[in-house]
């Protein structure tokens, strides 16, 4: 057994987990055993004398592992700052916190973390003990710590890993080291996966994954860094004392509604088969997601436990994009009108791979996992990581073709239920002011004229009321901006009928 305690001399944890924004509000609580090992790497720079490479990488190897942690009463708490940017003009900056104990220089901010199945030599041991010594904040720079080696059993552990079927009242995600065998087998797939010349590689190494620049792994579009997983943990206790009497726990998750994988393959799939990868997509989260009676999560199959299907449109979009407009899907989002729970992110996560039509395998990354509002762009920003199924933007497009659901009929000296009508009626129902409508004979990929009959109009499996099943585009103009995903007609929780923000 191996057991450290971190004492918050200001008696405060400022920290932000990768799956949140700074500005959610959000801190990371405890401190997750990769920035711990991260924090580790940094002070094997700062001792002197300086250990040989191999000594550092043998004993954070040791501490790979999932940790337990016995933790102190703490509350969550915030400042907000109005920074200025440009001129008169400021932005609000929040920087959230937990406050440990009874405040700084208080023994009841300390906080101890321990693995059970560790066993180091003295070697190791002793250069623990100089590592800890030097490290003199974890998380952000004014959250100063001060670190020891105990050599005494330490109080029994209130926050502990989760299994898989394991269910708690009071549980957190924190970010962990793949193990050595995982990681090379995944990392085999992505290199063969991935198109020749490209220039994201995963680091090769344990000692490279605690060294890769958080800046560069954004840039590069990683959902969490290459090499780690989330491990559910669960509390013995609610994690943060409430504020009052009546109060709820201080801690606010945010609802997350989108999902957006990159996709990355020897050969993409064409954009004209996104029905076809949709449905796929769907079948992956719906096996990810069962419970121990075999039963998928409703947001994936859009249906309840006892098979009757789902009323509305509560159940999840999965929409095929071609972010560089090449004629290839390169991107696959997932959105969920009212949201993510623990069990459907859990699936989020955990898929990895489909099979194309061509016989290939596509990997997946989860590249995001937010909001609308944190991913949205449109054509014309091009915002990195962003997504033009979202929006907002008054002007939006069809990028695949809208299929009628009914037929449109000759009654009483007119038409009724055209496409453009069965159209105005769709977007009602996604809770959208009435646009402009305006026809689209075809849309372009890779600068030539694709024509909508050249897409894949019909799902593989399953039913679903369509009309003569021809393809149609549309223009639609609001009176003002809207957000996204925009899917309508046959096939819209698939793919088809999928519309872009222009601007």
């Amino acid at each position: 057994m191996v057991s450290i305690a971190i004492r918050f001399l200001a008696g405060r944890y400022h920290a932000t987990g990768w799956d949140h924004h700074v500005n959610e509000g959000v801190p990371e609580w405890p401190p997750a055993p990769f920035r711990i090992l991260r924090a580790l790497t940094a002070a094997s720079y700062r001792v002197d004398p300086p250990p040989t490479q191999q000594s550092v990488v043998a004993l954070l190897q040791a501490l790979s592992g999932v940790p337990e942690y016995c933790l102190p009463a703490a509350s969550q708490g915030h400042t907000r700052h109005y920074m200025p940017i440009e001129g008169k003009k400021t932005t609000k900056v929040f920087d959230s916190f937990v406050a440990i104990g009874d405040g700084a220089g208080e023994q009841g901010g300390e906080i101890v973390v321990t693995w059970p199945q560790v066993e180091l030599d003295l070697e190791q041991s002793s250069l623990l003990e100089r590592l800890l010594a030097v490290l003199g904040y974890l998380g952000r720079a004014e959250s100063w710590v001060e670190c020891k080696l105990l050599d005494v059993q330490p109080g029994e552990s209130n926050a502990r890993p989760l299994s898989t079927d394991q269910s708690v009242d009071h549980e957190t995600q924190l970010l962990a080291c793949e193990s050595p065998s995982s990681y090379e087998s995944w990392r085999r797939g992505y290199l063969a996966a991935s198109p020749k010349g490209s220039k994201v590689v995963p680091p090769e190494s344990l000692w490279d994954i605690l060294h890769t620049d958080t800046g560069r792994l954004q840039s590069e579009g990683w959902s969490s860094p290459p090499g780690t997983r989330w491990i559910r943990y669960g509390f013995d206790r609610p994690p943060f004392r409430s504020a009052g009497r009546g109060a709820r726990t201080l801690r606010r998750q945010q609802v997350r509604t989108v999902a957006r994988y990159a996709l990355h393959s020897a050969v993409l799939p064409r954009i004209v088969e996104a029905v076809a990868i949709g449905e796929r997509m769907r079948q992956a989260l719906m096996s990810h997601s069962r419970d121990e009676a075999g039963i998928s999560h409703a947001i994936f199959s859009g249906r309840d436990a006892a098979g009757v299907p789902l009323k509305g449109q509560h159940h999840a979009f999965y929409l095929p994009e071609d972010m560089d407009s090449d004629g290839f899907i390169d991107h696959i989002l997932v959105w969920a009108r009212d949201g993510f729970d623990e069990r459907c992110e859990r699936a989020l996560h955990s898929v990895e791979r489909l099979w194309a039509s061509s016989g290939h395998e596509l990997w997946l990354v989860l590249a995001n996992l937010g909001t609308a509002a944190d991913l949205g762009t449109t054509r014309q920003k091009k915002m990195r990581g962003g997504s033009p199924s979202l929006g907002p933007a008054r002007l939006w497009r069809s990028a695949t073709p809208f299929v009628a659901a009914r037929h449109t009929k000759h009654r009483k000296g007119r038409w009724i239920d055209t496409p453009e009508e069965q159209l105005r009626r769709a977007l009602e129902l996604l809770g959208l002011p009435p646009p402009e409508v305006g026809r689209l004979g075809e849309t372009r990929v890779a600068g030539a004229a694709l024509p909508w009959y050249r897409f894949r109009r019909r799902r593989l499996t399953g039913g679903g009321s369509v009309g003569d099943g021809q393809g149609h585009g549309f223009e639609l103009t609001f009176p003002q901006p809207v957000f996204g995903p925009i899917a309508a007609g046959y096939g819209a929780h698939f793919g088809l009928g999928r519309f872009e923000a222009i601007e």
